[in-house]
Formats: C-alpha cells, structure tokens, sequence
C-alpha cells in the first residue's frame, strides 16, 4: 500500500554557510518532492492551460466593481491540484535553499576577475530570485481565480449584520470593509491549503471565510475595534421611519429564498442557525441532534459551497436581485 503524503507547515531551518543566512519558508509536503524524477512532472505546464479560455459571466446585478472577478476563467480540478502541488513544491526548494550573499554584485568591468566564490553567490542568487517570482506567480494566480469565493460569504455575513442592527442597512462601504477582510483569509487559506488530500479547495477556503467573519462577531465591527456586544450602541438609530426595517426583513426573505435552493433540509437548518438567528456552533449541533461543533462546520462549509456554485450558475434569485445586492453593496 503506498504511504500516505505526510502534511506538516514546516519551517526548515538554514544550513550555516559563513553566517550567510537566508529566510524560512513554511509549505505543505509531499512525498513527490524528494523524488528526483517528479521534478519534471511538477514543474511542467499546467494541464489545459493551451485551451481556449472560457471565461465566466458575473450574476445579474453585481456591481461594476466586482464584475471583473468573473474575467478570470475558473480553475479545473486537475488544473487547481498540479497548481497547489507546483507552489508548494517552490516554497519547499526555497524553504531547502543553500546560503548565500545575498549582497553578492557582479563587477561592472567585464575584464575585472572574478573569484569562483562569488560567482557561485551569483548563480545562487539568480537561482532564488527565479524561485521566488515563480512562486509568487503561481499563488497570485490561484488567488485571483478563486477571488470571486468572497463575496457569497460577505454578502451572508452583511445581511446577518442587517438583520441584527449590529450595522446600519444605510453603511455602503460595509460590503466591501467584509470583502477586503475575506481576500486576506482567503490569501492565508491558499497558503494553508492541504492539496494533498484531493478536495477542492472551494470547499476548504468557504469554510476559512466562514470562521473568519465568525471571529469577526466576536471581537470587533468591521471598521474598528469595538466588541460586537456594543455596536448596536454607537449605531446610530435610523429606524424611527422603518426603513432600516424593511430592508432588514426583505434582505431576510431574500436570504431564506436563497436557501430554499438547498436540497438537504438539514443544510438549510444550519445556515439559518448560523447566519440568520446567529447561534454557536455547540447550539446548532445541540439542534442537528447532538452532532459535534466540528462536524457543524463540515456540513456549514459544505452547504456554503454548494451555495456559491448555485449562485455562480446564476440559478438563483437572491444574489442576483438589485435589492439585495445594490442596497447592501
């Protein structure tokens, strides 16, 4: 039976070379990266890449800003997989990367000599310099084919806050305080990521959205640093004419059709806990007859994934409605 690929963030130590040091790196490992034959195989192009590009269409009414987040073609699950490998692979040659000065210059006079150390300073500089702009192309390309995850998640999260008065239905820029929140997560989750265990990784960076804006509640609104038990004091009262109201239980109502769509009722039973009524984790297990806290965020991310695809699909009116989303956008 082949070994299963061992998963650790290791952070690799430098080997001493005249006090010359270099930077950790932290990756996730596989076993294919000590085989000198699959060097090739990693490195390679990425399967489908010469195929002509299909690109996505933005869901009707989503704004002018975030259209061009459906642009950027949707990654195949073989395609995301050789990725994830490839820039982990990277980050573990950097990670094993011999010292060096990096200080190290060539002489301008093309006559001048040059010793056989500072040559190899030299090769070795390039060297990383290559590794590190490889890297960094191949996870900016893996963020920004999976940017557009965000904004089902802090669109949830915006008509939980409504819908409680923890923010104002009137704060326009909200939305977008929540959805530069989830691309830092969701930047750290592409870091973190497991590829090794064949998920897709949609599934695993909803769930990391999902925890984040969950901390979120608990520690701060989302410009600032007051604890969310006292948000509702420093907002101010718009509600006197009802309007805040309104649009709080028609952005509920939106969100209940969303959920409609979900064919596991028990699915539906945890995102309305979760997001529309605001109970733990330990709540909503107790409700869902006494499952674990982890397995209610198993089933939470499952179900937000099976949201998002719903809704990049375009078969579903809640995130496509000009009220919903141009209201709390």
């Amino acid at each position: 039976m082949q070994e299963e690929p061992k998963l650790a963030l290791v952070p690799v130590e430098p080997v001493p070379r005249k006090k010359k040091g270099r930077a950790k790196a932290e990756f996730i490992y596989h076993s294919d990266f000590d085989k000198p034959d699959m060097e090739d195989v990693i490195m390679s192009q990425v399967p489908g890449d010469d195929a002509p590009v299909e690109r996505g269409k933005a869901p009707k009414g989503t704004a002018v800003e975030l259209r061009h987040l459906w642009d950027e073609p949707l990654l195949t699950r073989e395609q995301e997989q050789h990725l994830f490998r490839q820039y982990n692979f990277l980050r573990y040659k950097i990670a094993r990367f011999p010292s060096f000065d990096k200080n190290a210059v060539a002489p301008t006079d093309p006559n001048a000599p040059v010793s056989a150390e500072l040559q190899e300073d030299l090769r070795l500089k390039a060297e990383y310099e290559w590794l590190l702009a490889r890297s960094d192309a191949v996870r900016n390309r893996l963020i920004q084919a999976n940017l557009r995850l965000v904004i089902g998640p802090a669109r949830a999260q915006l008509a939980w806050y409504v819908g409680q008065g923890v923010i104002s239905s009137d704060d326009t820029s909200a939305i977008w305080d929540l959805i530069s929140d989830g691309n830092q997560h969701l930047m750290r989750a592409v870091d973190g990521f497991n590829f090794a265990r064949g998920n897709k990784f949609s599934t695993y960076a909803i769930w990391a959205l999902n925890k984040n804006f969950q901390r979120l509640d608990r520690k701060k609104r989302i410009r600032g640093t007051v604890d969310s038990d006292r948000v509702a004091e420093t907002v101010p009262d718009s509600r006197d004419d009802g309007r805040a109201d309104r649009q709080a239980d028609r952005a509920k109502i939106l969100v209940e059709k969303l959920l409609d769509k979900l064919g596991d009722p028990r699915d539906r039973k945890i995102l309305r806990s979760r997001f529309l009524e605001g109970k733990t984790l330990k709540e909503v297990g107790e409700l869902c007859g006494g499952i674990t806290r982890e397995r209610v965020r198993q089933l939470e991310a499952r179900a937000l994934g099976e949201l998002q695809e719903i809704c990049e699909q375009g078969g579903v009116g809640v995130f496509s409605s000009d009220e919903l989303f141009l209201s709390l956008s």
